[in-house]
């Protein structure tokens, strides 16, 4: 994940303000199915806080089985990272290599990019729809 430019920091001699945790994606809904099995998927995450941030490119159980990449939900990719300020970061997942092969064969994979982020007890997550075809 790549920091982008983020806001300014409190005058000197104030605290700094307690944002409420927040997290948001924005990611095109569909994409080439080529594109993500050859190069990955590139989104940005926007984060309120610092905080602890997961993310991971899961596949739905029925679908995972029709696919034949495993009985039950799937995490084609997933990665974690420090956040130190908030801000929009730009984040890049590509399915692990035991499934683009099994990915390659499909006509059409709908799929979730999921972020969650956790800092000082409180968890904020947020979920995108992202259907990828030929």
């Amino acid at each position: 994940m790549n920091l982008q430019p983020g806001g300014a920091a409190p005058p000197a001699g104030q605290p700094p303000a307690t944002v409420p945790l927040r997290v948001s994606i924005v990611a095109p809904s569909t994409f080439r199915l080529s594109r993500l099995i050859a190069k990955g998927i590139t989104f940005k995450v926007n984060f309120s806080a610092p905080c602890t941030a997961n993310f991971g490119l899961l596949v739905r159980a029925p679908l995972a089985r029709t696919l034949g990449l495993g009985r039950g939900a799937v995490l084609l990719d997933g990665a974690s990272a420090k956040v130190s300020q908030g801000g929009a970061y730009a984040a890049k997942t590509r399915p692990k290599p035991r499934f683009r092969a099994k990915l390659a064969k499909a006509k059409r994979v709908t799929a979730f990019l999921a972020v969650t982020c956790q800092a000082e007890g409180v968890t904020a997550a947020a979920r995108k729809k992202v259907v990828f075809s030929r």
